[in-house]
């Protein structure tokens, strides 16, 4: 798959019914298309939701235009890391199952994350959750087809 360009993106909010003035689209389904990276998404400044499912992609990266971000659904990808989340203040729920995450990390920023689906990674031991402590917005994990609700005492 060629990387994602601007043509693209516009030719396919336009056969999915949506804006192809981008930043109009609250939402963008761009999942099972083959892509392998982020990028391009600049323009779509106001998307709440982001399906990215069914990718090849590697690495979370190039959201750095999408503050409004809630959603944003990464799983059956390539991703080892969780990473680069930082610019999605409001983001209230990460799918990033059936990906190669080893550890879960870098997402006590988010205090808006609630839900966090992390299913069939790599995550083997407790060290590699630890993370979740400093997490204290999330309420709902759900991991190695269990449901985990986290409760957190003052």
């Amino acid at each position: 798959m060629p990387p994602i360009t601007t043509q693209f993106l516009k030719k396919l909010c336009k056969e999915k019914g949506m804006y192809t003035t981008p930043c109009l689209n609250e939402k963008l389904y761009l999942h099972f298309q083959g892509i392998t990276a982020i990028e391009n998404l600049d323009e779509f400044t106001e998307l709440k939701s982001l399906w990215l499912e069914g990718n090849a992609i590697k690495k979370i990266e190039n959201l750095t235009q999408q503050s409004k971000l809630v959603s944003l659904f990464l799983h059956q990808n390539c991703i080892e890391q969780i990473e680069n989340l930082q610019y999605c203040p409001h983001l209230d729920t990460l799918n990033l199952s059936e990906n190669f995450i080893s550890k879960i990390e870098n997402l006590s920023l988010l205090t808006r994350l609630t839900t966090l689906i992390i299913t069939n990674n790599d995550i083997k031991t407790v060290s590699d959750m630890e993370h979740l402590i400093e997490c204290q917005s999330i309420l709902f994990v759900l991991f190695a087809l269990l449901f985990f609700k986290i409760y957190i005492f003052l």
